[in-house]
């Protein structure tokens, strides 16, 4: 659909005579079964906004800098739950010299109907968080107040498809849930272009995706356009000033 777009064709006009794999896990599949002696995270799409890094800050700075060199990624979404990953990114942003934009995203642990979710907080690159905030630790409302104030936005993480309810989502767009992680590794193909469907057409919300450390970064993203659909939502609103964070 990408390169439909850019050079002026549609789906209807035949004159298209290449194909591409959509983004996500039909292209993470296609890939691994056309070029089967490639390396997926050399030819990684444009954004894996689930990675997830362990090890002490310098193995973790170090695995930044990895994906940078190695990977065609331009933009990753890092999972932090340990305030510490806001310095390694700080050191990081000094040190490199190459492409990769590094977004914080605060994860959240909550549960709905006894079914434990993980909201995941994005912030604009431009933002510089201060260290002792501490988001992941209030109520819900808290949460999703603190990430709006900051401009950012709140995607849902993965969970099982049939985890995934009407109820639980029309909750969460109440709050200002923005989207939902829809290409993952633990996810079939069929589930994913199911779970895209639902996000998409029944509820308006964007859908996101990446590795969630289950995979190597990159070999689940999501490409350029789905990317700026999401980024485009940092346009601040009116906004709300945030509780107390504890």
């Amino acid at each position: 659909m990408e390169f439909r777009k850019e050079y002026g064709f549609t789906s209807n006009d035949m004159r298209n005579l290449l194909h591409t794999a959509d983004h996500g896990n039909e292209y993470n599949l296609q890939f691994k079964l056309l070029f089967p002696s490639c390396n997926i995270v050399v030819y990684s799409q444009y954004a894996d906004l689930t990675v997830k890094l362990n090890g002490s800050n310098n193995e973790i700075l170090n695995q930044l800098l990895k994906i940078d060199q190695e990977s065609n990624l331009k933009h990753i979404g890092l999972l932090c739950e340990d305030y510490s990953i806001i310095e390694i990114v700080r050191e990081f942003n000094k040190l490199k010299s190459g492409k990769l934009e590094v977004i914080m995203v605060y994860v959240y642990k909550t549960n709905f109907k006894d079914i434990n979710i993980e909201l995941l907080g994005y912030l604009p690159l431009k933002k510089t968080p201060t260290v002792n905030a501490r988001p992941m630790h209030g109520s819900i409302t808290e949460f999703f107040e603190w990430i709006r104030y900051n401009e950012g936005l709140v995607i849902l993480n993965y969970l099982p498809l049939k985890n995934i309810s009407s109820e639980m989502l029309n909750y969460l767009k109440a709050l200002n849930l923005c989207g939902v992680q829809v290409y993952d590794p633990r996810r079939t193909l069929t589930e994913a272009e199911i779970l895209e469907d639902i996000v998409e057409d029944d509820f308006g919300l964007f859908v996101s995706g990446g590795t969630n450390g289950f995979d190597v970064a990159g070999a689940i993203s999501i490409g350029k356009y789905e990317f700026n659909q999401l980024t485009n939502l940092y346009l601040p609103e009116e906004k709300v000033k945030p509780q107390k964070l504890h």
